[in-house]
C-alpha cells in the first residue's frame, strides 16, 4: 500500500493543529510540518506528540509572509522534503487551521480511486487584469511594505513608475497564466515534474504578488497534465480540490458550530478554515467523528 502525504503550512492555532495531526494519524499518511519561522510555536517536539501512527517531520525555516513568493517556496520545500523521503501516491497541502471533514480512511480511498486526477482549484478561464499586474510588475517591497507605512509608499511609487515606463516582465512568455486557491492533492508525477520547473518558477513569480494563487495553476495549465484535471471548468467551484472554502461569507470565512451540518453532509473531504479562540466547539465537533 502506497502512503499519501499530507504537507502542512502552520503559525498558530497550536490547539487545532494538534486536532488536525490526530484526525489524520493513520497508517494512510505521513505528514510534513512547516511552521512558520516567526511563529511563537517553538517546541517542535510537542508537535510530534500528537502524532502515534503516522511519520511526522517537523520543520521550521521560512519566514513565510502573506501574499509574497515566501509562500510558493514553503510549499515547493515542502513538497520536497516528501519526494526525498517516500514514495508517494498523493501529495495534500493543508493550512494549519483545516480540518478533515472525512475519516482518513475515506480519505485515502477517495484518491487512490481517482485514477492519477490533480485536484487544483481555477478562480476562472482567464487571469483576471489586477492579478496580472502582480505578476506583470516587479514587487520589490513586498515582503515588508504590509508592515510598513514607509515601505508601502515606496512600493506604490514603484509600481507607478514601472507603468510609466511600461515594464512588462511577461512578455518573453508564451503562457497562459492561470490562478485558483493554493490548496491542493496532487499526484507524485505532477509533484515531480512542478519541482522539475523550480528555477522556472523563481525567475518567474519571484517578486510577484501573490504567486502562491498562480504558479501551480499556471504550471498544471501549459503542461500535459492539463488532461488529468478532477475538475476542469475553471469556474471557482471549490469541489475541484475536494475542500470546503467560503469567500462569500469571510475572507475566507470562519466555521462556527452553526454550520456543522452543512460541511459534515457536504461532498467535501477537507474544510477550511477554522479559529480556535472564535469556536471551539464546532472543531471538538468535527474532530470527534473523525478520530478514532
Amino acid at each position: 500500500m502506497k502512503k499519501q502525504a499530507i504537507l502542512i503550512i502552520a503559525h498558530n492555532n497550536i490547539w487545532t493543529l494538534e486536532k488536525l495531526l490526530k484526525s489524520l494519524d493513520s497508517k494512510y499518511f505521513d505528514i510534513y510540518i512547516h511552521v512558520d519561522k516567526k511563529s511563537n510555536i517553538n517546541n517542535l517536539d510537542v508537535i510530534a506528540q500528537f502524532v502515534k501512527v503516522s511519520k511526522i517531520y517537523i520543520y521550521k525555516e521560512i519566514n513565510v509572509r502573506w501574499s509574497d513568493y515566501s509562500q510558493v517556496e514553503c510549499e515547493l520545500f515542502l513538497l520536497e522534503k516528501a519526494l526525498q523521503n517516500g514514495e508517494y501516491s498523493y501529495f495534500h497541502l493543508l493550512s494549519g487551521v483545516d480540518l478533515p471533514l472525512k475519516k482518513s480512511e475515506i480519505i485515502y480511498n477517495y484518491f487512490n480511486e481517482a485514477k492519477n486526477k490533480e485536484f487544483i482549484h481555477f478562480y476562472s478561464e482567464e487571469l483576471p487584469i489586477e492579478k496580472y499586474c502582480w505578476l506583470k510588475y516587479f514587487w520589490l517591497f513586498r515582503k515588508y511594505s504590509r508592515n510598513s507605512k514607509i515601505l508601502y509608499l515606496l512600493e506604490f511609487i514603484s509600481i507607478s513608475l514601472q507603468k510609466l515606463i511600461n515594464i512588462n516582465r511577461l512578455k518573453k512568455h508564451n503562457l497562459k497564466f492561470m490562478t485558483g486557491a493554493n490548496w491542493f492533492s496532487i499526484t507524485k508525477e505532477f509533484s515531480e515534474y512542478l519541482l522539475s520547473k523550480k528555477n522556472f518558477i523563481y525567475t518567474t513569480f519571484k517578486n510577484t504578488k501573490s504567486a502562491d494563487e498562480i504558479f501551480l495553476q499556471t504550471i498544471l495549465f501549459n503542461s500535459p497534465f492539463k488532461k488529468n484535471l478532477f475538475y476542469s471548468k475553471y469556474d471557482d467551484n471549490y469541489i475541484s480540490c475536494m475542500r470546503a472554502i467560503d469567500w462569500k461569507r469571510g475572507n475566507p470565512y470562519v466555521y462556527v458550530s452553526s454550520d456543522l451540518n452543512e460541511l459534515v453532509n457536504s461532498p467535501y473531504l477537507f474544510a477550511r478554515k477554522f479559529d480556535e479562540n472564535l469556536d471551539k466547539e464546532i472543531i471538538e465537533k468535527i474532530y470527534s467523528r473523525n478520530y478514532k
